[in-house]
């Protein structure tokens, strides 16, 4: 398992690594601070998330707050299935901005 990050690259932000209580803290720091960067929309790319629990789930539901009161949209692609499955569980998964997979 590898660290987690977050990385920008214009509009697209990559969330890579392991997603839990140790990592969690500082990635919703340093995501915090890219989406404060800038304007217009966003997409969060989970496309490199190894493995994740709730933690990673309330930190993607923190960053779509820091978006709103940013004042830019922020949809998600390539939601690992192990996060979708702890979003429905948590009835949280229609709170999830997800981009069709073909739109990714």
């Amino acid at each position: 398992m590898s660290r987690a990050a977050i990385t920008a690259d214009g509009a697209r932000l990559h969330l890579a690594g392991v997603l839990d209580h140790a990592s969690v803290p500082t990635l919703r720091e340093q995501g915090r601070a890219l989406i404060g960067q800038g304007s217009g929309p966003l997409v969060m790319d989970c496309a490199g998330v190894e493995h994740s629990n709730s933690a990673g789930l309330a930190l993607l539901l923190a960053w779509l707050r820091d978006a709103q009161a940013a004042g830019r949209p922020l949809t998600i692609a390539h939601l690992p299935s192990e996060l979708r499955q702890i979003a429905e569980v948590s009835d949280a998964l229609a709170l999830l901005p997800l981009v069709d997979q073909a739109q990714a």
